[in-house]
């Protein structure tokens, strides 16, 4: 089951909580995505319990059952004829007080969380969708009427939550990515099951990319470690054999022979085997002297040579 379903089957164990709510649901529904003839309305879904919902709807504030069709992925519900389509039109109409013509919604933006819920739920039940968050943070919203949608960007804003817009072929969809929103938009339609589900995903996502990312960062660590090891064991064992470090100063001396001898040591470890004991910046100082000192003998070592 995706995620989405399981988003919608928790939407449907909503109760309005009175017949206002349910209107409202209803006529956006039907205002977003309904398909109008002169004798025919049509609504698609693909989740059963959103079928049942539009279906209770129908009958408790209409007092009509619309026919189903059954496909292979969606149920199509229709009204047929030219007075029901018309007290569905009117219904909608009247409900979110739309323009003639435009199709722009004049009713205000609902200001009580009930009725924003309600806006919300009914959009991403007939036309929502989200990606399972394991795997990314995405919802989203196919639009059909760019009135409603309008209408529908301006309450989103009201609660906080910026949605972004992407055209695929000839459709259009609003998608939010940002976890805090996509939260947010839960709440506020109601889905607090999914909600829950998905904020515990998301701590269990965010800590395990925390995890890998300090994973990461130590085995990148120990390989610079690893790397410059043995290079300076590398430098050191030749200047050793040609010039000994009896000539060093003390405090070189000794960084030179403890690196010699523990070539796979951190800066740290290595200031821990000295005596007295040294910080690793007092280590890393050293030994960047001593790399100096290697490279200034090397050179001029090689100088005569490609002089010759």
């Amino acid at each position: 089951m995706s995620f989405s379903h399981e988003v919608k089957t928790d939407l449907c164990s909503v109760v309005p909580g009175d017949e206002g709510l349910m209107a409202l649901e209803l006529a956006v529904m039907l205002a977003w995505s309904a398909r109008y003839t002169a004798d025919q309305v049509r609504l698609t879904t693909s989740h059963p319990a959103v079928r049942d919902r539009i279906l209770l709807h129908f009958d408790e504030l209409l007092g009509m059952v619309p026919e189903t069709s059954q496909g292979k992925d969606s149920c199509t519900l229709h009204l047929s004829g030219e007075f029901e389509c018309q007290a569905v039109h009117s219904f909608v109409q009247n409900e979110l007080n739309l323009e003639p013509q435009t199709g722009a919604v004049l009713r205000p933006l609902p200001e009580t969380p009930e009725e924003q819920g309600a806006v919300l739920r009914a959009i991403f039940l007939i036309a929502g969708s989200m990606t399972d968050p394991d795997s990314a943070y995405h919802l989203e919203i196919t639009c059909y009427h760019q009135p409603v949608e309008l209408y529908f960007c301006q309450l989103l804003r009201l609660l906080g939550i910026t949605p972004h817009e992407v055209k695929r072929h000839q459709a259009r969809s609003l998608y939010i990515k940002d976890s805090e929103a996509i939260s947010t938009f839960l709440a506020y339609a109601g889905a607090y099951r999914s909600m829950l589900r998905f904020e515990s995903l998301r701590v269990e996502k965010d800590m395990r990319n925390s995890i890998n990312r300090m994973v990461n960062c130590d085995a990148a660590n120990a390989m610079r470690i690893a790397e410059a090891g043995v290079r300076q064991h590398q430098q050191l064992s030749w200047f050793s054999e040609r010039y000994g470090f009896a000539k060093l100063p003390a405090e070189l001396a000794a960084a030179a022979e403890i690196r010699l001898a523990y070539p796979s040591l951190s800066l740290r470890e290595l200031g821990e085997k000295l005596d007295p004991p040294l910080t690793k910046s007092g280590v890393n100082h050293r030994l960047k002297r001593l790399e100096r000192l290697v490279k200034e003998a090397w050179e001029a070592e090689k100088g005569p040579q490609r002089e010759a």
